[in-house]
C-alpha cells in the first residue's frame, strides 16, 4: 500500500511539471508568432554592415598624452595642524581634489601652465583664491587657511 501512495503523488507531480513546461513553451510561441506578425509584409532589410572605424596608419606618430607637472600642497590652519576635507579647485583645467588625512592633496599640472590659480575652501574657514607659479621640482606649496 505504501508503494501505491508514493506512486500517486509522483504521477500527481508529473502532469503539474509538464503543464508548467506547456505553459512556458506557449509564452514563447505567443513571442515567436507576435514578432513574426510584427515583421510581417515588410520587406527583408539587406544585413547591414557595422561600421567600422578607419585603419589606423601605421607609420602616423602615436599620440601621446600630454606631460604633467607634479604639485604637492598642504593646508594648514593657524595652529600648524593640518586640515583634512579641504576642497582645492583648479581653475584652469576645471579639476577638484580634496585633502588626505594629513592635510596633503596631489595635484598634475599641464607643463604649460607656468601658473596656476587654486580655490581653496572648507567648512568653517575663509574661502581663498591663490595664484601660484609652478615649476620643475619645487617644493610642497604650504597654504594657511584663515578660520571665519
Amino acid at each position: 500500500m505504501a508503494n501505491r501512495k508514493w506512486y500517486r503523488e509522483a504521477k500527481l507531480m508529473v502532469p503539474a511539471a509538464a503543464t508548467v513546461l506547456v505553459a512556458i513553451i506557449g509564452v514563447v510561441g505567443v513571442w515567436l508568432k507576435t514578432d513574426d506578425a510584427a515583421t510581417a509584409g515588410k520587406p527583408v532589410a539587406q544585413e547591414e554592415q557595422p561600421e567600422t572605424a578607419p585603419t589606423a596608419d601605421p607609420t602616423a606618430p602615436t599620440p601621446s598624452a600630454p606631460e604633467a607637472r607634479t604639485v604637492i600642497v598642504v593646508l594648514i590652519d593657524d595652529t600648524e595642524e593640518r586640515i583634512t576635507g579641504a576642497r582645492i579647485l583648479l581653475d584652469e583645467q576645471g579639476i577638484s581634489r580634496e585633502t588626505d588625512s594629513h592635510g596633503r592633496v596631489t595635484l598634475r599640472v599641464r607643463t604649460d601652465l607656468a601658473k596656476l590659480r587654486l580655490t581653496v575652501s572648507k567648512a568653517g574657514y575663509q574661502t581663498q583664491n591663490l595664484e601660484l607659479d609652478v615649476f620643475e621640482g619645487m617644493d610642497p606649496v604650504r597654504i594657511r587657511l584663515k578660520p571665519q
